[in-house]
């Protein structure tokens, strides 16, 4: 599941902690499920009104979601679900 670059350690760049935090934080949620909150998000909703509620109902065939904020739904957090 990890990249040959981060088991071999081969991975180099000044952002080499970083990335390969990014990669063992997908693979966990992947594999454990969660959700996962970078400590510089400010949450104006309860994460449930946003994407949760639906990734949990009966019968959803969504696997994974990602709020999205842009230019033009600013005042509404858009939720991107994926199977």
């Amino acid at each position: 599941m990890m990249p040959t670059s981060i088991t071999s350690n081969a991975m180099t760049g000044p952002f080499t902690g970083q990335h390969t935090a990014d990669f063992v934080r997908s693979a966990t949620i992947y594999l454990r499920g969660g959700c996962f909150v970078d400590v510089g998000t400010l949450l104006m909703r309860h994460p449930d009104w946003i994407c949760w509620d639906k990734l949990t109902e009966a019968g959803s065939p969504y696997g994974l979601a990602i709020p999205s904020i842009t230019k033009e739904n600013r005042k509404s957090v858009r939720c991107v679900l994926q199977k």
